[in-house]
């Protein structure tokens, strides 16, 4: 049985939402935020990997429950076998990626159905410290939602360069270049 934690309204989907997304299997509904998770429902992995609180509290609803639980560190040596590990982004994609964008400012305007349709379009990339992500001045071609680590955002003025801020995880960057003429990036961008 899961249930939200207490806090603002708009903290999680905004006020005008029905719904309360969670890092689980289901959404709880703001009338009343408790739900049941079924047999093999895996839960709690966003909150593992992402190094967050939880979104809800998860307490045993019947008699006999059992619950596998895996900690961080054996998530981390699952996470080598290339099958689980696609399993888990398949998994965070479908949750993770759906709920980040309907919590957003940027896509509160946007329907349910299309936010579900552009999660499951999207894909999960990884960089290394010092990787470049998008270069200023390139065709901008990609939206980026950072799920793990910081983004160094700078910019070239003068020939120089300069850094204009550091985003972390859950942050969004590169809608502008995909938005505005001349559709190009307007700053560097480095894991």
């Amino acid at each position: 049985r899961a249930a939200a934690r207490s806090g603002p309204s708009n903290a999680s989907g905004g006020p005008d939402r029905a719904f309360i997304p969670m890092a689980g299997p289901v959404d709880l509904d703001r009338a009343k935020p408790i739900a049941n998770l079924a047999a093999g429902a895996l839960f709690g992995e966003a909150s593992c990997i992402n190094h967050q609180r939880r979104s809800a509290t998860v307490r045993a609803s019947a008699e006999e429950t059992i619950v596998i639980e895996m900690t961080r560190n054996f998530l981390d040596v699952l996470s080598r076998n290339r099958d689980f590990r696609s399993e888990l982004d398949r998994i965070y994609i479908k949750r993770g990626v759906h709920n980040h964008l309907r919590a957003s400012n940027l896509f509160k305007e946007v329907g349910d159905a299309f936010l579900k349709h552009l999660a499951e379009r999207s894909t999960l990339v990884r960089f290394r410290p010092g990787d470049v992500i998008c270069r200023q001045d390139e065709p901008a071609d990609a939206f980026y939602v950072i799920r793990i680590g910081h983004v160094k955002v700078e910019m070239e003025q003068g020939g120089q360069s300069v850094i204009l801020r550091y985003m972390a995880q859950s942050h969004s960057f590169g809608e502008i270049g995909l938005l505005l003429e001349p559709f190009k990036r307007s700053t560097t961008c480095t894991a």
